[in-house]
């Protein structure tokens, strides 16, 4: 499913959701955060969002906007599968946690250079003792084509031990999950 029908199908969800809260008003988890993506330039958003009928059983959204406001990238994923969402029951607990999701300020791989190095001879990259694994369609040259090519990183929660990485080419602007780095959970 490619990222703008991902896009479109959250937004189609999140406005069901929110005219399904509109007409009744019991308690759901509609929750969103945004925030200024510094390391893809002037105008680069990075936006999340939650909707459920509680905020345990929440689908939460990750979205990049361009300066002009196209997405162009997106992700949705069950909150409960997420480390980052773990034991978030409240409206004002998700909204932080979104923050935080989508926090870049911080980030141990803010650019493509960033990438551990992956060595000739090696199945894949290392970043320590944790593996990153590529997309399977990228392979070591492309890979490291990335990592020279210095490009603005979004490393993401995307599960309970690992974080999904996906590369923006600012120049067109798109970008393209590249892979996932394992962390301890």
């Amino acid at each position: 499913m490619t990222n703008f029908r991902l896009a479109a199908l959250a937004s189609a969800y999140v406005f069901a959701v929110a005219m399904d809260a509109a007409a009744d008003p019991a308690p759901g988890c509609l929750a969103s955060a945004s925030t200024a993506w510094a390391a893809a330039g002037e105008g680069f958003m990075i936006e999340a969002a939650s909707m459920g009928p509680d905020c345990q059983r929440a689908v939460v959204t990750l979205a990049v906007r361009a300066p002009d406001g196209t997405p162009i990238y997106a992700e949705a994923m069950r909150a409960a599968d997420l480390l980052s969402f773990d034991g978030v029951t409240e409206v004002a607990r998700m909204e932080a946690a979104l923050a935080d999701w989508i926090d870049q300020t911080h980030a141990s791989l803010p650019r493509t250079s960033a990438l551990p190095a992956w060595e000739d001879g090696k199945d894949s990259p290392f970043l320590g003792e944790f593996p990153f694994y590529p997309e399977a369609h990228i392979d070591r040259a492309g890979y490291e084509a990335y990592r020279k090519a210095d490009q603005p990183l979004l490393c993401f929660v995307q599960g309970q031990e690992s974080m999904a990485c996906a590369a923006l080419d600012p120049s067109v602007p798109q970008m393209e999950r590249i892979g996932v780095q394992l962390f301890p959970g």
